[in-house]
């Protein structure tokens, strides 16, 4: 079985090319991420009508997200909520993959919150990608 995967083209400020970008990067990290999301939603951002378009990925475990971040090379952050979960994934404004803004998280419990990460050098981000 192949897979033919689409490649993002640079955006611009056409909402469709956005669109289209968003999704290709969605295809990429489906097809290549270390652990998968829950959900993946494609949103816009911004102050203008459309925005820029964006994803938002839900994960079920701590584990999955920090795994998935720490490929990306985004950062990692964890927040206890008012309602006794704690949020771990990227802090605001969130990671950008091939130039297409995302935002990873999973709420849990029981567990102590990751401590907060910055984001890896390019060297290491090369090594897990390979």
């Amino acid at each position: 079985m192949s897979i033919d995967l689409t490649e993002p083209t640079p955006t611009d400020t056409d909402p469709r090319a956005q669109y289209m970008a968003a999704l290709a990067v969605a295809e990429q990290l489906i097809a290549y991420a270390p652990a998968l999301p829950l959900s993946l939603d494609v949103r816009a951002y911004g102050p203008w009508k459309y925005g820029t378009c964006g994803l938002s990925l839900h994960f079920a475990s701590r584990a999955d997200v920090t795994v998935f971040l720490r490929w990306a090379g985004a950062e990692i952050e964890s927040v206890l909520r008012e309602d006794g979960m704690v949020r771990t994934g990227t802090p605001d404004p969130g990671g950008v993959y091939q130039d297409v803004p995302f935002e990873a998280w999973a709420l849990h419990t029981g567990a102590a919150p990751v401590e907060q990460q910055a984001a890896p050098e390019a060297e290491q981000v090369a090594e897990v990608s390979a």
